[in-house]
């Protein structure tokens, strides 16, 4: 996961260091193995904001938090196939579009 700066001219990579990742990647973000990014969306929560993305070698969406650069997961276990139930324990395949509310209190995908 990269951030362009278009006026600037300069790219940074946010999470991510070129290596797949295990189904648990937590913590912090530059130094992160992770699988397959495929989406991407934002949520401000008072004067914080968070990058939000989907991992979907592993059926997992991320939150990066830009002041602390550590990287959470929100949504997926290890669960394999499709699974009900609570956010950290629900089983998803691979997910290809993300949309989090500007709030950050619903994650809506397609898997």
């Amino acid at each position: 996961v990269a951030l362009s700066s278009p006026g600037i001219g300069e790219v940074v990579n946010i999470v991510g260091n070129a290596t797949l990742g295990s189904q648990n990647s937590d913590g912090f973000g530059p130094s992160l193995a992770i699988g397959k990014p495929q989406g991407i969306a934002f949520s401000s929560i008072g004067a914080s904001y968070y990058i939000y993305y989907t991992d979907s070698t592993f059926g997992r969406i991320k939150r990066y938090d830009p002041i602390t650069k550590h990287v959470t997961n929100v949504v997926g276990s290890s669960a394999s196939g499709w699974k009900d139930g609570h956010s950290s324990a629900v089983g998803i395949g691979l997910i290809y579009g993300l949309h989090v509310t500007e709030d950050g209190t619903r994650i809506f995908f397609a898997d």
